[in-house]
């Protein structure tokens, strides 16, 4: 039996400094039976032209201005040829021999539709920083919760067959398109499962912007999660919902600290739509003294 075609895609924009090595990364696997797409979400700057040196090995090239990197990974899927798909951006990527490891994993006997691998954490020299480890989710409930798993989208692997049964990603997301997706596949009593093998790298950010990103994102995770409160129980429904209200105001803290001298007024409008939150410490400290507060804890927990 010959190897499965594996379809690759890298969604890119502007300022993508990483892009040659990416692909790079991708091409440099050696594997016969590749299928590697690479769209670009409406660049405005010379990142294209990384590609131009590898168009004969590019299978497939889509431009086309997107609302948001799932739109871009979207266009990827519906071109998509391959029995199993992976989507490696234009900052991250793939280690050596990890098209040849999924392979192996997705076919044959005990193969599976959804394969996660471990991955690392890299710098802008691709140097390693560390690591990303992959979890399986204890249950859906908790992986809600955040309190369970780890599924690095630069590390998973999916089925063509569980795409088609599943859809698309959903694309008014931003920053939780993929936690959404490992939801509405959990929810559909889909299991991943995870490879000790490092899979991929991804690239450390280094945004100016990445405290106020980063509240976006845990809110943006907070909205998806309640998306999937109704295939919970009800005793487990009402622990997701404390746990995400928990959430959203270790969150609220967080804005109000980066608000600056605001933050006070900012604290108030939240007591005004949640007045339970009066009853916690920290808020009172921060409406009645501008208390500063750390960036929320969730940050750096290993779930979800």
């Amino acid at each position: 039996m010959g190897q499965p075609r594996i379809t690759v895609i890298t969604p890119y924009s502007s300022h993508e400094p990483f892009l040659e090595r990416t692909i790079c990364s991708v091409l440099d696997q050696g594997y016969d039976n590749l299928q590697y797409i690479v769209v670009d979400a409406g660049s405005s700057d010379n990142s294209a032209q990384a590609i131009q040196r590898y168009e004969d090995e590019i299978h497939v090239q889509i431009h086309q201005n997107c609302s948001s990197i799932s739109q871009a990974i979207n266009l990827g899927l519906e071109a998509a040829e391959g029995e199993i798909v992976a989507v490696v951006t234009g900052q991250d990527l793939l280690l050596p021999g990890a098209l040849s490891e999924v392979a192996d994993g997705m076919t044959g006997v005990g193969s599976t539709g959804w394969l996660v691998g471990q991955g690392l954490k890299i710098g802008q020299a691709d140097q390693t920083l560390g690591v990303i480890p992959a979890r399986e989710p204890d249950s859906l409930a908790s992986f809600l919760m955040r309190d369970s798993g780890l599924l690095p989208l630069s590390t998973t692997f999916l089925s063509r067959r569980l795409i088609d049964r599943h859809g698309l990603l959903d694309p008014s997301l931003e920053y939780s398109f993929d936690y959404e997706y490992w939801c509405r596949l959990l929810a559909a009593q889909e299991q991943p499962r995870v490879v000790q093998r490092a899979l991929a790298a991804e690239r450390e950010k280094t945004d100016e912007s990445l405290p106020q990103a980063t509240i976006r994102a845990g809110l943006e995770h907070i909205a998806v999660a309640q998306r999937y409160m109704d295939h919970l129980p009800l005793g487990q429904r009402y622990a997701l919902w404390m746990n995400c209200d928990v959430r959203r105001r270790i969150y609220a803290l967080a804005e109000a600290e980066l608000k600056g001298q605001d933050g006070r007024r900012y604290i108030f409008q939240h007591l005004l739509r949640r007045p339970w939150w009066i009853t916690n410490e920290a808020f009172r400290r921060t409406l009645l003294h501008g208390i500063s507060h750390p960036l929320p804890e969730e940050v750096g927990r290993p779930a979800a």
